[in-house]
């Protein structure tokens, strides 16, 4: 004869078992759900990284290359001002050299000048002044 308290117990351990199995299998399920939802968050944040990484470094490119142009410029300008140094030193070379010899004329002249006033005549009536002296006749 069959006992039913084996029969129930039976029942319920089988019933038991399956329902254990069944969590666990849902649980693993629901695990592996969740492993593959962070995984896919955590490809959306790389992907967000790596754009933000692209990004910042084509600011970085276009900040060089603006850098170089700046650079360049900057080269261009220096050179053009030494040359307009190097002219106006020339120039001011030339203005000194001609200054220099205005003044060595200057004092020539000078030293004519001195001479002359030694040497001329006072006398109105002097027969050597050159030109005479045209007297007025009133």
């Amino acid at each position: 004869m069959i006992d039913w308290t084996t029969v129930i117990i039976t029942a319920i351990s089988v019933t038991a078992a399956a329902g254990g199995v069944g969590g666990f299998l849902y649980y693993k399920a629901n695990k592996g759900g969740a492993t593959a939802d962070a995984l896919d968050k955590y490809s959306i944040a790389m992907e967000k990284m790596l754009d933000n990484a692209i990004k910042q470094q084509d600011n970085f490119n276009k900040m060089m290359a603006d850098k170089d142009a700046v650079i360049e410029q900057q080269a261009s300008l220096i050179s053009e001002y030494k040359s307009a140094l190097e002219e106006s030193n020339q120039e001011n070379r030339e203005i000194k050299y001609k200054l220099s010899e205005l003044e060595r004329k200057l004092t020539g002249i000078q030293k004519q000048l001195n001479i002359s006033e030694r040497i001329k005549c006072t006398i109105e009536d002097c027969n050597l002044r050159q030109p005479p002296i045209k007297k007025e006749t009133a």
